[in-house]
């Protein structure tokens, strides 16, 4: 209420928020030197009261979508897409994180959003480890993969958060509940006869478009990537029979993979990536993936499995 001049705003002048209706995630205005000093400060406060060594900085796709989107406003009702808000605001932010916390915690952010378009390679020279998400939903998924591969093979660590309620973009026919169903009894007969009619669906609807969702991550995945796959923490007594929700007991995080032979191969929308005991296959065009197991090293017997 002191300083209105450091958000921003919506058409109608009503101060631009996030979903939460928490005033303080109202959106800074990050050309105003007091408002990035507001934020620096508060940062530093949260740091010297935690005893974490990662500092997560969330939302920086959103504030970059204010340098380039028509709907937001400064306080003087001038739109911040023409006011060259990435270089005059958001980058001196960013280096002033980079400057100030870098030899006190790790930082980690979450600057790539495919929807939001923000897939800029320079943008991970201000952190050191990469939280990723909405990949599966939709957005330029090829682009986001051409630019995050190079920084993966320099050993940067990357957590890639997906949603199993997003389809995949393009995906086309969408699967019947019917045949979610037949998919999930044929890959995990054991664990759903003991589930009810109801979580039957939870698993089904998990599993329909898991293959997919793997393979996008497989096509980047290094030495220290990560990969979560979930709504959101589920309370261990609604945790479902094997506490699937929590922990999906899907068989390809038992397949065999191995080492990486190479970098992912593109060929139009088909992306492909072989590693020893696995090919990858991941086609963004209809939103399909497939892996094919191979022999396993030292070994005449090959494994049965291919799945689509």
């Amino acid at each position: 209420e002191k300083y209105p001049e450091y958000y921003i705003y919506n058409e109608d002048g009503s101060l631009r928020g996030s979903v939460t209706g928490n005033p303080r995630d109202n959106y800074l205005n990050l050309l105003i030197p007091g408002a990035r000093k507001f934020w620096l400060d508060s940062a530093q406060d949260l740091i010297d009261n935690n005893s974490s060594d990662i500092f997560f900085i969330d939302a920086l796709a959103k504030a970059a979508a204010v340098a380039t989107k028509s709907k937001f406003y400064d306080y003087w009702g001038n739109q911040t897409k023409n006011q060259n808000y990435f270089e005059d605001g958001l980058r001196p932010l960013l280096n002033e994180i980079r400057e100030r916390f870098s030899d006190q915690v790790m930082i980690a952010g979450n600057f790539f959003r495919t929807n939001h378009k923000t897939c800029r390679a320079e943008w991970v020279e201000y952190i050191q480890c990469m939280y990723l998400e909405g990949f599966e939903r939709d957005g330029d998924v090829s682009n986001a993969i051409v630019t995050i591969a190079p920084l993966i093979e320099e050993g940067r660590p990357m957590q890639l958060s997906i949603n199993p309620d997003h389809l995949p973009p393009n995906r086309s026919p969408l699967l019947t509940q019917d045949e979610k169903n037949t998919k999930a009894q044929n890959a995990m007969p054991e664990l759903w006869d003991k589930l009810t009619s109801g979580e039957q669906i939870e698993l089904a609807d998990m599993y329909a478009y898991f293959d997919y969702k793997l393979a996008m991550f497989l096509m980047v995945a290094g030495e220290h990537s990560y990969m979560k796959y979930a709504l959101n923490t589920t309370p261990l007594k609604r945790g479902g029979t094997d506490f699937f929700r929590n922990i999906p007991p899907f068989p390809e995080w038992d397949m065999p993979l191995g080492k990486p032979i190479g970098p992912a191969v593109r060929n139009g929308d088909v992306w492909t990536r072989c590693f020893e005991y696995v090919n990858v296959t991941l086609n963004i065009g209809n939103g399909t993936a497939q892996f094919v197991e191979k022999k396993i090293l030292n070994s005449e017997t090959p494994l049965n499995t291919q799945k689509q």
